[in-house]
Protein backbone atom coordinates (compact mmCIF):
# COMPACT_ATOMS: atom_id res chain seq x y z
CA UNK A 1 0.00 0.00 0.00
CA UNK A 2 1.47 3.35 -0.80
CA UNK A 3 3.23 5.18 1.92
CA UNK A 4 0.55 8.20 1.57
CA UNK A 5 -2.59 5.65 1.88
CA UNK A 6 -3.71 6.13 -1.61
CA UNK A 7 -6.35 3.63 -2.32
CA UNK A 8 -7.04 5.16 -5.59
CA UNK A 9 -10.87 6.02 -4.31
CA UNK A 10 -10.67 10.00 -3.54
CA UNK A 11 -12.92 11.64 -1.10
CA UNK A 12 -15.90 12.92 -2.55
CA UNK A 13 -17.45 15.87 -1.61
CA UNK A 14 -21.25 15.59 -1.16
CA UNK A 15 -22.88 16.20 -4.63
CA UNK A 16 -26.62 17.53 -2.96
CA UNK A 17 -24.83 19.82 -0.17
CA UNK A 18 -28.50 21.71 -0.19
CA UNK A 19 -30.52 18.33 0.63
CA UNK A 20 -28.08 18.27 3.52
CA UNK A 21 -28.66 21.07 4.65
CA UNK A 22 -32.05 20.76 4.08
CA UNK A 23 -32.05 18.18 6.72
CA UNK A 24 -30.30 20.43 9.28
CA UNK A 25 -32.90 23.17 8.61
CA UNK A 26 -35.64 20.44 9.69
CA UNK A 27 -33.51 18.58 12.94
CA UNK A 28 -33.21 22.49 13.74
CA UNK A 29 -36.93 22.78 13.38
CA UNK A 30 -37.67 20.16 15.51
CA UNK A 31 -35.66 21.38 18.12
CA UNK A 32 -37.04 25.22 18.14
CA UNK A 33 -40.27 23.57 18.67
CA UNK A 34 -39.49 21.65 22.10
CA UNK A 35 -39.44 22.77 25.52
CA UNK A 36 -36.61 24.49 26.87
CA UNK A 37 -33.27 21.77 28.05
CA UNK A 38 -33.93 23.12 31.51
CA UNK A 39 -36.80 20.95 31.56
CA UNK A 40 -34.29 17.66 31.06
CA UNK A 41 -35.97 15.61 33.85
CA UNK A 42 -39.14 15.22 31.36
CA UNK A 43 -38.75 12.75 28.85
CA UNK A 44 -39.33 15.58 25.70
CA UNK A 45 -36.41 17.32 27.59
CA UNK A 46 -34.41 14.61 27.33
CA UNK A 47 -35.27 13.83 23.54
CA UNK A 48 -35.27 17.67 22.82
CA UNK A 49 -30.99 17.62 24.36
CA UNK A 50 -30.62 14.33 22.03
CA UNK A 51 -31.92 16.31 19.29
CA UNK A 52 -29.58 18.94 20.06
CA UNK A 53 -26.36 16.84 20.33
CA UNK A 54 -27.06 15.39 17.05
CA UNK A 55 -27.72 18.65 15.63
CA UNK A 56 -24.30 20.38 16.93
CA UNK A 57 -22.50 17.43 15.56
CA UNK A 58 -24.02 17.87 12.10
CA UNK A 59 -23.80 21.41 12.13
CA UNK A 60 -20.19 21.60 13.10
CA UNK A 61 -19.63 19.09 10.13
CA UNK A 62 -21.28 21.52 7.97
CA UNK A 63 -19.94 24.74 9.20
CA UNK A 64 -23.52 26.04 9.43
CA UNK A 65 -26.09 27.05 12.46
CA UNK A 66 -29.17 27.52 11.23
CA UNK A 67 -30.54 27.96 14.02
CA UNK A 68 -28.84 31.13 14.53
CA UNK A 69 -31.08 32.80 11.39
CA UNK A 70 -34.69 32.11 9.89
CA UNK A 71 -35.70 28.47 8.05
CA UNK A 72 -35.91 28.73 4.83
CA UNK A 73 -38.72 27.44 3.37
CA UNK A 74 -39.41 25.85 -0.27
CA UNK A 75 -41.71 27.80 -2.23
CA UNK A 76 -42.93 31.15 -1.90
CA UNK A 77 -47.48 30.77 -1.70
CA UNK A 78 -47.72 34.28 -2.70
CA UNK A 79 -46.97 33.80 -6.50
CA UNK A 80 -50.61 32.66 -6.89
CA UNK A 81 -53.18 35.47 -6.10
CA UNK A 82 -55.37 34.68 -3.05
CA UNK A 83 -52.49 32.29 -1.49
CA UNK A 84 -51.00 32.82 1.79
CA UNK A 85 -48.14 30.54 3.76
CA UNK A 86 -49.51 28.76 6.61
CA UNK A 87 -46.63 26.27 7.76
CA UNK A 88 -44.05 23.91 6.57
CA UNK A 89 -43.95 20.40 6.05
CA UNK A 90 -41.40 17.44 5.63
CA UNK A 91 -41.34 15.64 2.34
CA UNK A 92 -42.17 12.60 2.55
CA UNK A 93 -39.72 9.81 1.49
CA UNK A 94 -42.03 7.92 -0.59
CA UNK A 95 -40.68 4.35 -0.73
CA UNK A 96 -38.26 1.81 1.17
CA UNK A 97 -34.82 3.80 0.29
CA UNK A 98 -35.02 5.75 3.04
CA UNK A 99 -33.24 8.89 4.69
CA UNK A 100 -29.49 8.44 2.27
CA UNK A 101 -31.84 8.10 -0.83
CA UNK A 102 -33.60 11.55 0.07
CA UNK A 103 -30.26 13.39 0.93
CA UNK A 104 -29.37 12.03 -2.83
CA UNK A 105 -32.28 13.70 -4.91
CA UNK A 106 -32.61 17.26 -5.78
CA UNK A 107 -36.11 17.38 -4.01
CA UNK A 108 -37.08 20.00 -1.54
CA UNK A 109 -37.24 17.94 2.22
CA UNK A 110 -39.19 21.02 3.48
CA UNK A 111 -42.02 22.74 1.67
CA UNK A 112 -44.34 25.42 2.54
CA UNK A 113 -47.84 24.64 2.85
CA UNK A 114 -50.31 26.82 1.36
CA UNK A 115 -53.65 28.17 2.23
CA UNK A 116 -56.45 29.97 0.52
CA UNK A 117 -59.86 30.51 1.09
CA UNK A 118 -61.37 31.55 -1.33
CA UNK A 119 -60.73 29.16 -4.01
CA UNK A 120 -62.17 26.70 -6.92
CA UNK A 121 -59.57 24.71 -5.74
CA UNK A 122 -60.68 21.57 -4.18
CA UNK A 123 -58.12 21.72 -1.37
CA UNK A 124 -57.64 25.10 0.38
CA UNK A 125 -54.53 23.70 1.79
CA UNK A 126 -52.02 22.40 0.02
CA UNK A 127 -47.93 21.80 -0.30
CA UNK A 128 -46.37 24.23 -2.37
CA UNK A 129 -46.06 21.93 -5.09
CA UNK A 130 -49.01 20.50 -5.52
CA UNK A 131 -50.22 24.12 -5.63
CA UNK A 132 -48.12 24.75 -8.89
CA UNK A 133 -49.55 21.57 -10.57
CA UNK A 134 -52.82 23.00 -9.91
CA UNK A 135 -52.10 26.20 -11.31
CA UNK A 136 -50.61 24.34 -14.52
CA UNK A 137 -54.15 22.09 -14.97
CA UNK A 138 -56.04 24.43 -15.13
CA UNK A 139 -58.39 24.37 -18.22
CA UNK A 140 -57.27 21.13 -18.85
CA UNK A 141 -54.78 22.76 -21.87
CA UNK A 142 -58.08 25.00 -23.35
CA UNK A 143 -56.05 28.73 -23.43
CA UNK A 144 -60.07 29.75 -22.73
CA UNK A 145 -60.61 27.83 -19.98
CA UNK A 146 -57.37 28.11 -18.69
CA UNK A 147 -57.65 32.29 -18.38
CA UNK A 148 -60.92 32.17 -17.45
CA UNK A 149 -60.02 30.00 -14.19
CA UNK A 150 -57.23 31.98 -13.73
CA UNK A 151 -58.87 35.24 -13.78
CA UNK A 152 -61.69 33.79 -11.56
CA UNK A 153 -58.63 32.88 -8.96
CA UNK A 154 -57.79 36.97 -9.24
CA UNK A 155 -61.26 37.92 -8.69
CA UNK A 156 -61.76 35.81 -5.77
CA UNK A 157 -58.34 37.10 -4.35
CA UNK A 158 -59.23 40.68 -5.15
CA UNK A 159 -59.80 42.99 -2.12
CA UNK A 160 -62.44 44.71 -4.14
CA UNK A 161 -64.67 41.11 -3.95
CA UNK A 162 -63.95 40.41 -0.23
CA UNK A 163 -67.52 40.87 1.09
CA UNK A 164 -69.50 39.17 -1.91
CA UNK A 165 -70.49 35.83 -0.15
CA UNK A 166 -68.77 32.98 -1.28
CA UNK A 167 -70.59 29.42 -0.89
CA UNK A 168 -68.57 26.90 -3.26
CA UNK A 169 -68.23 23.22 -2.67
CA UNK A 170 -65.04 21.31 -4.00
CA UNK A 171 -66.82 19.65 -6.86
CA UNK A 172 -67.42 22.36 -8.06
CA UNK A 173 -64.18 23.40 -10.21
CA UNK A 174 -64.40 25.63 -13.34
CA UNK A 175 -63.50 22.78 -15.28
CA UNK A 176 -66.32 20.35 -14.12
CA UNK A 177 -68.61 23.78 -14.38
CA UNK A 178 -67.76 24.75 -18.06
CA UNK A 179 -68.12 20.54 -18.84
CA UNK A 180 -71.07 20.93 -17.85
CA UNK A 181 -72.60 24.17 -19.78
CA UNK A 182 -70.91 22.37 -23.07
CA UNK A 183 -72.81 18.84 -21.92
CA UNK A 184 -76.10 21.13 -21.88
CA UNK A 185 -75.20 23.81 -24.82
CA UNK A 186 -78.12 22.28 -26.81
CA UNK A 187 -80.76 23.18 -23.94
CA UNK A 188 -78.86 26.34 -23.26
CA UNK A 189 -79.70 28.02 -26.79
CA UNK A 190 -82.94 26.18 -27.34
CA UNK A 191 -84.49 27.97 -24.19
CA UNK A 192 -82.13 31.27 -24.23
CA UNK A 193 -83.99 31.57 -27.62
CA UNK A 194 -87.77 30.58 -26.63
CA UNK A 195 -87.38 33.27 -23.87
CA UNK A 196 -85.15 36.03 -25.63
CA UNK A 197 -82.47 36.25 -24.35
CA UNK A 198 -78.70 35.97 -24.70
CA UNK A 199 -77.37 32.19 -24.39
CA UNK A 200 -74.25 33.64 -23.12
CA UNK A 201 -76.25 35.19 -20.14
CA UNK A 202 -78.22 32.15 -19.43
CA UNK A 203 -75.10 29.87 -19.14
CA UNK A 204 -73.01 32.97 -17.16
CA UNK A 205 -75.72 33.09 -14.63
CA UNK A 206 -75.82 28.92 -14.12
CA UNK A 207 -72.11 28.81 -14.01
CA UNK A 208 -72.10 31.74 -11.43
CA UNK A 209 -74.72 30.38 -9.21
CA UNK A 210 -72.53 26.82 -9.39
CA UNK A 211 -69.38 28.48 -8.68
CA UNK A 212 -70.08 30.84 -6.09
CA UNK A 213 -73.35 30.33 -4.54
CA UNK A 214 -73.80 26.65 -4.52
CA UNK A 215 -72.82 25.63 -0.78
CA UNK A 216 -72.88 22.09 0.94
CA UNK A 217 -76.29 23.02 2.22
CA UNK A 218 -77.57 23.88 -1.10
CA UNK A 219 -76.21 20.27 -2.10
CA UNK A 220 -77.90 18.78 0.98
CA UNK A 221 -80.94 20.26 0.28
CA UNK A 222 -81.14 19.17 -3.20
CA UNK A 223 -79.97 15.70 -2.72
CA UNK A 224 -82.41 15.61 0.40
CA UNK A 225 -85.59 17.02 -1.90
CA UNK A 226 -85.97 19.39 1.69
CA UNK A 227 -86.40 22.85 1.60
CA UNK A 228 -84.20 23.52 4.04
CA UNK A 229 -83.71 27.20 3.57
CA UNK A 230 -87.77 28.15 2.75
CA UNK A 231 -87.13 29.65 -0.31
CA UNK A 232 -88.50 26.52 -2.71
CA UNK A 233 -84.70 27.13 -4.63
CA UNK A 234 -83.84 24.06 -5.82
CA UNK A 235 -81.48 22.93 -8.12
CA UNK A 236 -78.50 24.91 -9.75
CA UNK A 237 -80.67 28.10 -11.22
CA UNK A 238 -81.31 28.45 -7.12
CA UNK A 239 -84.18 31.33 -7.55
CA UNK A 240 -86.57 31.71 -4.67
CA UNK A 241 -89.94 30.79 -5.75
CA UNK A 242 -90.60 34.62 -4.98
CA UNK A 243 -88.57 35.61 -7.53
CA UNK A 244 -90.15 32.86 -10.68
CA UNK A 245 -93.45 33.90 -9.81
CA UNK A 246 -92.70 37.75 -10.25
CA UNK A 247 -90.87 36.39 -13.47
CA UNK A 248 -93.95 34.27 -14.79
CA UNK A 249 -96.15 37.36 -14.15
CA UNK A 250 -93.79 39.73 -16.02
CA UNK A 251 -93.21 37.23 -18.85
CA UNK A 252 -97.10 36.40 -19.27
CA UNK A 253 -97.13 40.47 -20.18
CA UNK A 254 -94.94 40.92 -22.70
CA UNK A 255 -95.58 37.47 -24.75
CA UNK A 256 -98.20 35.48 -23.58
CA UNK A 257 -99.61 33.04 -25.54
CA UNK A 258 -100.68 29.27 -25.59
CA UNK A 259 -96.88 28.40 -26.50
CA UNK A 260 -95.46 30.18 -24.11
CA UNK A 261 -92.55 28.35 -22.42
CA UNK A 262 -93.67 28.89 -18.72
CA UNK A 263 -96.08 26.00 -19.51
CA UNK A 264 -93.39 23.83 -19.61
CA UNK A 265 -92.59 24.92 -15.75
CA UNK A 266 -95.12 22.18 -13.57
CA UNK A 267 -96.45 25.05 -11.56
CA UNK A 268 -98.21 24.33 -8.12
CA UNK A 269 -102.18 24.99 -8.33
CA UNK A 270 -101.80 27.27 -5.70
CA UNK A 271 -98.51 29.13 -6.90
CA UNK A 272 -100.45 32.39 -7.56
CA UNK A 273 -101.56 32.60 -3.54
CA UNK A 274 -97.62 32.12 -3.02
CA UNK A 275 -96.82 35.86 -2.09
CA UNK A 276 -100.10 36.52 0.21
CA UNK A 277 -98.88 33.47 2.16
CA UNK A 278 -96.59 33.65 5.37
CA UNK A 279 -93.38 32.51 4.24
CA UNK A 280 -92.82 30.15 7.52
CA UNK A 281 -95.29 27.83 6.13
CA UNK A 282 -93.62 24.22 7.48
CA UNK A 283 -91.71 22.43 4.96
CA UNK A 284 -94.00 19.22 4.56
CA UNK A 285 -97.30 21.41 4.17
CA UNK A 286 -95.90 22.58 0.98
CA UNK A 287 -94.07 19.13 0.09
CA UNK A 288 -96.59 17.69 -1.71
CA UNK A 289 -97.66 20.70 -3.66
CA UNK A 290 -94.96 21.75 -5.06
CA UNK A 291 -93.03 18.16 -5.47
CA UNK A 292 -93.41 17.99 -8.93
CA UNK A 293 -92.00 21.38 -9.13
CA UNK A 294 -89.14 20.88 -7.12
CA UNK A 295 -88.57 17.88 -9.14
CA UNK A 296 -88.52 19.76 -12.27
CA UNK A 297 -85.65 22.57 -11.24
CA UNK A 298 -83.53 19.57 -10.05
CA UNK A 299 -83.19 18.15 -13.86
CA UNK A 300 -80.57 20.15 -15.74
CA UNK A 301 -83.36 21.72 -18.61
CA UNK A 302 -85.26 22.83 -15.64
CA UNK A 303 -82.51 25.06 -14.07
CA UNK A 304 -81.85 26.44 -17.89
CA UNK A 305 -85.47 26.70 -17.89
CA UNK A 306 -86.03 29.00 -14.95
CA UNK A 307 -82.39 30.65 -15.20
CA UNK A 308 -83.67 31.56 -19.15
CA UNK A 309 -87.30 33.18 -17.65
CA UNK A 310 -85.31 35.12 -14.67
CA UNK A 311 -82.68 36.69 -17.18
CA UNK A 312 -85.57 38.15 -19.48
CA UNK A 313 -87.46 39.14 -16.54
CA UNK A 314 -83.85 40.97 -15.09
CA UNK A 315 -82.78 41.91 -18.64
CA UNK A 316 -86.02 43.87 -19.89
CA UNK A 317 -85.69 46.58 -17.19
CA UNK A 318 -81.73 47.21 -17.87
CA UNK A 319 -82.18 48.00 -22.03
CA UNK A 320 -85.64 49.33 -20.90
CA UNK A 321 -86.29 53.30 -21.90
CA UNK A 322 -88.33 53.16 -18.42
CA UNK A 323 -87.53 53.42 -15.11
CA UNK A 324 -91.23 53.15 -13.70
CA UNK A 325 -91.67 49.50 -12.93
CA UNK A 326 -95.36 49.71 -14.50
CA UNK A 327 -94.36 50.89 -17.66
CA UNK A 328 -91.21 48.56 -18.52
CA UNK A 329 -93.50 45.47 -19.97
CA UNK A 330 -94.69 47.68 -22.62
CA UNK A 331 -91.89 49.61 -22.99
CA UNK A 332 -88.95 49.86 -25.71
CA UNK A 333 -85.61 48.76 -25.45
CA UNK A 334 -82.78 50.99 -25.78
CA UNK A 335 -80.80 48.14 -27.66
CA UNK A 336 -81.10 44.85 -28.47
CA UNK A 337 -80.10 41.61 -26.28
CA UNK A 338 -77.18 40.99 -28.68
CA UNK A 339 -75.45 44.29 -27.87
CA UNK A 340 -74.84 42.78 -24.22
CA UNK A 341 -71.39 43.20 -23.19
CA UNK A 342 -69.37 41.08 -20.24
CA UNK A 343 -69.87 43.66 -18.42
CA UNK A 344 -73.41 44.17 -18.91
CA UNK A 345 -73.86 40.55 -18.02
CA UNK A 346 -72.17 40.98 -14.91
CA UNK A 347 -74.53 43.73 -13.75
CA UNK A 348 -77.42 41.41 -14.69
CA UNK A 349 -76.03 38.37 -12.66
CA UNK A 350 -75.80 40.89 -9.59
CA UNK A 351 -79.55 41.65 -9.70
CA UNK A 352 -80.02 37.93 -10.41
CA UNK A 353 -78.30 37.03 -7.07
CA UNK A 354 -79.15 40.09 -4.83
CA UNK A 355 -82.27 41.80 -6.47
CA UNK A 356 -83.17 45.30 -7.30
CA UNK A 357 -85.60 47.42 -5.27
CA UNK A 358 -89.36 47.70 -6.27
CA UNK A 359 -88.57 45.22 -8.98
CA UNK A 360 -87.23 42.20 -7.01
CA UNK A 361 -89.07 40.23 -3.52
CA UNK A 362 -89.30 42.41 -0.79
CA UNK A 363 -85.63 42.93 0.97
CA UNK A 364 -83.61 42.74 -1.57
CA UNK A 365 -80.30 44.50 -0.93
CA UNK A 366 -79.05 44.71 -4.40
CA UNK A 367 -79.63 47.93 -6.74
CA UNK A 368 -81.53 50.59 -5.13
CA UNK A 369 -84.01 51.32 -8.15
CA UNK A 370 -84.21 50.53 -11.43
CA UNK A 371 -82.69 53.66 -12.50
CA UNK A 372 -79.22 52.53 -10.27
CA UNK A 373 -79.62 49.57 -11.96
CA UNK A 374 -79.90 50.73 -15.68
CA UNK A 375 -76.51 53.17 -15.10
CA UNK A 376 -74.45 51.02 -13.10
CA UNK A 377 -71.96 50.89 -15.51
CA UNK A 378 -71.84 54.62 -16.34
CA UNK A 379 -72.51 55.53 -12.64
CA UNK A 380 -71.26 52.92 -10.17
CA UNK A 381 -68.97 50.90 -11.81
CA UNK A 382 -69.53 46.69 -11.23
CA UNK A 383 -69.83 46.17 -7.66
CA UNK A 384 -68.23 42.75 -5.69
CA UNK A 385 -70.83 40.70 -7.17
CA UNK A 386 -70.57 41.60 -10.73
CA UNK A 387 -66.55 41.28 -10.66
CA UNK A 388 -66.47 38.11 -9.69
CA UNK A 389 -69.25 37.25 -12.33
CA UNK A 390 -67.32 39.24 -15.02
CA UNK A 391 -64.67 36.56 -16.03
CA UNK A 392 -67.15 33.75 -16.23
CA UNK A 393 -69.21 36.24 -18.25
CA UNK A 394 -66.46 37.16 -20.61
CA UNK A 395 -65.68 33.13 -21.06
CA UNK A 396 -69.13 32.17 -22.08
CA UNK A 397 -69.13 34.93 -24.60
CA UNK A 398 -66.41 33.15 -26.21
CA UNK A 399 -68.43 29.90 -26.10
CA UNK A 400 -71.70 31.41 -27.69
CA UNK A 401 -70.65 34.31 -29.32
CA UNK A 402 -72.91 34.63 -32.35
Amino acid sequence: MPANHDCGCEEKANPHPDNALQLLEALGAEIAKMPSEDLFDLPVGRVRAAFQNVYDIAAGMLGVDVLAKPMALKGNCSDYPGWKFKSWMYREFGDEKGMMHLLSTDAPFIEAVCWNPRTLNPRNEVPHSALVAWWNSLGKGNPQRSTAAREIEVALASPETQDATFDHIPEHTFDFVADWIEGNRATILGKALRFDVPPALVAGILACEMLYDYSINDKGSDEWGIDLRGTLAAGFASAHYETVVLAREHYDKVSSGPDSPTHEIPWPYWAWYWVALPINIPVYERYFEFREYWEFLMTDAGAITIASLVARWLVDPYLSEEVEKDLIPFARRKRETETLTAEDMAVIFGAYRAGISDWSPLGSIGYASIKDYQTTLTNLGLGDIGKLALPVMKYMLTQFHG
